[in-house]
């Protein structure tokens, strides 16, 4: 690589005052010249050149550039490779900001739009080594399977606090049997304290969180165990209670 130094330049003696004799005559001040012009034209035909100081106060327009360390104000181009590290206060994409590599943002990061993987279902969010602390979300949509971790156990509202009213459970939107919008929910409701399983035209996840209304769904099982084994001494009492009639087959 041509590397340019203001030492390369011959300079020209000019004298104490004009016509005093002490500078260079006319010919040998016009070789310093043509020796300048050929150092710089030289330098310039370079497959490389580089400048160790250079202070660029208007603009730099450039095919190709390479810096060990890069100090600017604005940078505008059309493609940018940098192989080591980039420090800056503000990093404006207005098309797209790619990586082929890892990227490692140390702050916090925000954002005024989506984040999308380029092809679905092959990208993670996170890994087993490395988890995300807390999510927190307002909806989630998911077309897969939910995974919980080798404890086997799915949280639902965990570390809530004394006092709290809130039914806790699965919702899900049932529609496909009823004209209007209807979920099925099943869980914990709060104003009975017992565990249910409603039909309810009230969506808990958009403002009250209580499911107070519907009514209770049906079930159907292969076997039932009942672990109570409390006597019977009225209608409300026993491992099982039966509010109508009861049909048995077998």
């Amino acid at each position: 690589m041509a590397l340019w130094e203001s030492g390369q330049i011959t300079n020209i003696n000019t004298g104490l005052s004009p016509n005093d004799g002490s500078g260079d005559n006319i010919r040998d001040a016009f070789i310093k010249v043509d020796d300048n012009f050929g150092n710089i034209s030289s330098f310039l035909n370079g497959t490389t050149v580089g400048f160790l100081n250079a202070n660029i106060t208007n603009a730099l327009t450039s095919n190709y550039s390479t810096f060990a360390n890069t100090f600017t104000t604005n940078a505008t181009g059309v493609n940018s490779n940098f192989t080591s590290n980039v420090t800056a206060g503000n990093l404006i994409a207005n098309t797209g900001l790619y990586s082929t590599g890892t990227t490692v943002l140390r702050g916090d990061t925000y954002i005024t739009g989506n984040i999308v993987p380029t092809v679905g279902g092959v990208y993670n969010l996170g890994s087993a080594a490395n988890p995300f602390g807390t999510i927190y979300y307002t909806t989630l949509f998911t077309g897969g399977t939910v995974q919980t971790t080798d404890a086997g156990q799915l949280v639902v509202h965990g570390n809530t606090t004394p006092g709290d009213v809130k039914d806790v459970g699965i919702l899900g939107n049932i529609s496909h049997h009823y004209t209007s919008n209807t979920y099925a929910f099943f869980g914990y409701q709060y104003q009975t304290n017992n565990f249910v399983y409603k039909i309810t035209n009230e969506d808990s996840t958009r403002g009250n969180s209580v499911v107070y209304s519907g009514i209770y769904g049906n079930t159907q099982f292969g076997s039932q165990f009942l672990s109570n084994t409390a006597t019977s001494v009225s209608s409300s009492t026993g491992a099982l209670i039966v509010a109508g009639g009861a049909g048995i087959a077998g």
